[in-house]
């Protein structure tokens, strides 16, 4: 029901609604690595990116767990008020804070991933819609619809204030940042195709800019800003917008109904000291020589 891929592209999960478990596949080795098995149907869950090999779940009765996925124990560590059937969670990209989406009363909770406490608790008008968080921690976007009445919310996470009220005729599926916070992305489920909502110095929307195309369920950013992937499961496609020129650039076949979409970043570790440059020096018989590298003479070779 549910995909979600960790930070360094490692790890890939999925939940399954229907038998109350997640499994978590290695994408290098290209095996199962882990699976979860919960009493009742986890609502959200997300890797952390603290501790390696941990996994954060949430439930419909407000449970919070902190699983591993080496060892398989689950330590419910916080508990909070029902939030309901439509709870959600994202983490901050230090991995520092973790953010509810709750409703029975709707709020957003930020919670403490290393205290493991209760930061603070933001009231919502509503609490049922797509979210997403700046670097620092201290802006949250947040989509919602109402019975048709849509809007975009900017709120900040230290006065717990509402910001900015952005109204819109579009439902969205998905509502993404860009790394360099200079748009919001969502996904037009009213009319297909995407919308891009630039963003002013002070994080505020600035207006918006609608891409035709198909109707979308999931998307993701690039690192760069410059592309926007969607699944479009009623098309059965992949599709790739171009943020610079307001276009639809690609669409790739899928086998068959693509829903959840994870983008995976790869990371490549150099543990030995490169060496950018090397300096020879040679003399005339054409032998290394030791004193003109250390004294500077001799005609070097970059």
């Amino acid at each position: 029901w549910k995909c979600k891929m960790s930070k360094d592209g490692e790890n890939i999960g999925f939940l399954n609604y229907s038998t109350n478990d997640i499994y978590v596949y290695s994408t290098s080795q290209l095996m199962l690595k882990a699976h979860l098995v919960f009493n009742t149907r986890p609502a959200d869950f997300l890797f952390s990116t603290v501790i390696q090999d941990e996994v954060y779940v949430i439930f419909p009765t407000g449970a919070f767990q902190v699983c591993n996925m080496i060892t398989g124990v689950n330590s419910t560590v916080a508990s909070f008020n029902a939030f309901g059937t439509s709870s959600c969670m994202f983490t901050s990209k230090d991995g520092t804070r973790l953010y509810l989406a709750a409703n029975s009363p709707d709020r957003l909770v930020v919670l403490d991933t290393v205290a493991t406490t209760v930061i603070a608790e933001v009231p919502l008008l509503f609490g049922r819609g797509r979210w997403c968080f700046n670097e620092e921690n201290t802006q949250a976007y947040y989509f919602w619809n109402n019975s048709g009445a849509c809007q975009i919310d900017v709120l900040d996470l230290t006065a717990g204030t509402l910001l900015q009220a952005f109204p819109l005729t579009m439902n969205l599926s998905t509502l993404r940042l860009s790394d360099e916070g200079g748009f919001l992305a969502g996904t037009d489920y009213t009319s297909g195709g995407v919308a891009i909502f630039p963003l002013t110095d002070a994080g505020l929307l600035s207006g918006i800019n609608a891409v035709p195309g198909f109707k979308g369920y999931d998307s993701a950013i690039s690192p760069d800003g410059k592309r926007i992937f969607v699944s479009e499961p009623t098309n059965n496609t992949l599709a790739v917008y171009n943020v610079e020129s307001l276009s639809l650039q690609h669409q790739f076949p899928t086998e068959n109904y693509p829903v959840n979409l994870a983008l995976a970043f790869e990371y490549k570790k150099v543990n030995a000291p490169v060496i950018e440059k090397v300096r020879l020096a040679k003399k005339a018989g054409g032998n290394f020589d030791d004193a003109s590298w250390k004294n500077g003479k001799g005609k070097g070779l970059d």
